[in-house]
């Protein structure tokens, strides 16, 4: 294994591009999440995913990017596609007014887009930087994100009834 230091030409330069783009949620989105309706276990069960997340933002700074490669351009799309898709679920997000479900745009084809979009992006960071742990931890965090994911529809069910369910499709038959 390679010695672990900090470089320009780190992973990190993709993973704080991650890390903007998913915050900017928070202050582009006109309504908050509140997690209120999870039980003690279910937030730090859901809270286990955004720690390994955090944490593999954290170890890309030690992480170099490896150029060239197959590797390195499939994770580019990987990380691209991602970003995309976060960005995109920000956008359905912030413009879909709080009362309502969000259905509309990429949650018409993907329930949840920031999770599948964050887990592509670190997916690809993995391997960009051709980190099997980065790949390998990314997985394992998917397993409490779809916990949550499930939590998350049982609840928008509750709240919003089978519309948060609907997509632009089946609303123009």
């Amino acid at each position: 294994m390679g010695e672990l230091r900090i470089a320009w030409l780190n992973g990190w330069i993709y993973s704080a591009i991650f890390m903007a783009v998913a915050l900017s949620a928070y202050i582009f989105a006109r309504r908050m999440t509140s997690f209120a309706w999870m039980s003690r276990t279910q937030f730090g069960i859901a809270g286990m995913a955004d720690a390994i997340m955090t944490g593999l933002c954290i170890y890309t700074i030690w992480k170099p990017i490896v150029y060239p490669g197959v590797l390195f351009w499939a994770g580019n799309l990987l990380y691209v596609l991602g970003l995309a898709c976060v960005i995109l679920a920000i956008h359905a997000f912030a413009t879909t007014p709080s009362d309502q479900a969000v259905t509309r745009g990429i949650y018409a084809l993907l329930r949840h887009p920031y999770y599948v979009g964050s887990y592509l992006c670190m997916i690809g960071i993995g391997l960009i930087c051709r980190d099997g742990l980065i790949v390998l931890l990314t997985l394992v965090s998917a397993v409490p994100g779809c916990l949550s994911a499930k939590w998350e529809e049982q609840h928008l069910l509750q709240t919003f009834g089978p519309a948060h369910t609907d997509s632009v499709h089946d609303r123009e038959q």
